[in-house]
């Protein structure tokens, strides 16, 4: 049986960082599974890896709360 390689990888909201990029990239990884993610980040990962993404909302985040998240709607969890 044929293996696949899966990453998870929390992005931790509004702090994706070009590491992150690099090191996605050179994993080359069959299955890629993002949480703390916005929705409105999704388009980026997904050119920059070249891969669909399906996207499944926890909440809205539509001000800036204790966390210092950034206010940018749809947060949830990906999977590439």
């Amino acid at each position: 049986m044929p293996a696949i390689k899966l990453i998870s990888l929390n992005i931790h909201g509004d702090n994706e960082k070009p590491e992150q990029f690099a090191f996605l990239k050179a994993q080359d990884p069959d299955v890629i599974c993002l949480q703390e993610i916005f929705a409105v980040d999704l388009p980026v990962f997904e050119k920059l890896l070249g891969m669909n993404s399906y996207f499944c909302a926890n909440t809205s985040i539509d001000a800036i709360n204790k966390y210092n998240d950034a206010p940018k709607g749809l947060w949830g969890v990906a999977i590439l």
